[in-house]
């Protein structure tokens, strides 16, 4: 009988540290929403699992302003009306970018058939593509909204 009383008492115990292991994470990620959601000031009125996702994909670590740096990039950018259709300038185009996006910011070059080229550029769920192709030159910015953003200049051939 003794022994039973043994196990009876380490599962309890088991069962009471990891209740309190779970309530710490809930409160946790509680105070972690709540201050995302101050910093952002956006209330969703319903979250839906994707939102949740979205949210636990995010590292900790990014800091409030990072996603408004890249939507302000994204808008210069927009602003400078680039029209650089030489692929061998792809690598500037990239570097005077990236330099001043958030340091976790991801990028790559991609050329495809026909002189076609893009430079790409992502932030988390945020994303800006240079894409010059046979019928001109295309932008387009995904916001840290998620509403996106186009700009084109065709080519008269």
């Amino acid at each position: 009988m003794s022994l039973l009383n043994v196990l009876l008492l380490i599962c309890l115990v088991l069962v009471v540290v990891s209740g309190r292991i779970i309530w710490k994470k809930i409160r946790k990620s509680a105070q972690y929403r709540k201050r995302m959601l101050k910093d952002t000031k956006v209330v969703p009125a319903v979250v839906s699992p994707t939102d949740e996702q979205r949210e636990t994909s995010r590292v900790d670590d990014v800091d409030a302003f990072e996603p408004q740096l890249f939507d302000d990039i994204a808008a210069l950018f927009f602003e400078q009306e680039v029209q650089i259709v030489n692929p061998a300038k792809a690598l500037q185009i990239q570097e005077n970018v990236l330099k001043k996006m958030p340091a976790k910011t991801v990028t790559h070059i991609r050329n495809m058939d026909l002189n076609e080229w893009s430079v790409y550029w992502s932030f988390y769920d945020q994303s800006l593509e240079y894409y010059v192709g046979r019928y001109g030159i295309f932008s387009t910015h995904v916001d840290r909204f998620g509403q996106e953003h186009k700009q084109e200049f065709t080519r008269s051939e």
